[in-house]
């Protein structure tokens, strides 16, 4: 009956750890999250405000209590910022190397008419 309990006992904090260790063990650095977290309380309060200091202090409190979560979508933002320039830095070539090739099409267009039109002058005299 002892090692049933013992073996329960063991389980319930095994179960325990899983809800609490996750957050530590993905947590950042202290001076990460309090610089991050000066810098999002900057951005969220204004100077001109009566009531700036507490604006801010509410600011960084919120975000130091989430800060993990904040950090982890300002990752995710600058991610898909940095997909998007390459998206349109792809695109623009796209862009680029269909406007060449339409210039390349009209320009040999532009020289058959010519030919043609050299050739039947040409014609007209023989």
């Amino acid at each position: 009956m002892n090692i049933f309990l013992l073996g329960k006992n063991v389980f319930i904090i095994i179960c325990l750890s899983f809800l609490v260790f996750p957050k530590v063990a993905k947590a950042y650095e202290y001076s990460v999250r309090t610089a991050f977290c000066r810098d999002y309380a900057n951005s969220k309060s204004s100077v001109y405000s009566s009531t700036y200091n507490y604006d801010w202090q509410r600011s960084y409190n919120l975000c130091i209590k989430n800060a993990d979560s904040f950090i982890d979508a300002y990752h995710l933002k600058q991610q898909k910022q940095k997909q998007d320039a390459i998206q349109r830095r792809r695109q623009a070539e796209l862009d680029r190397q269909r406007m060449i090739e339409n210039t390349k099409k009209f320009n040999e267009q532009e020289r058959q008419r010519q030919e043609k039109r050299i050739n039947d002058a040409l014609d007209g005299f023989r």
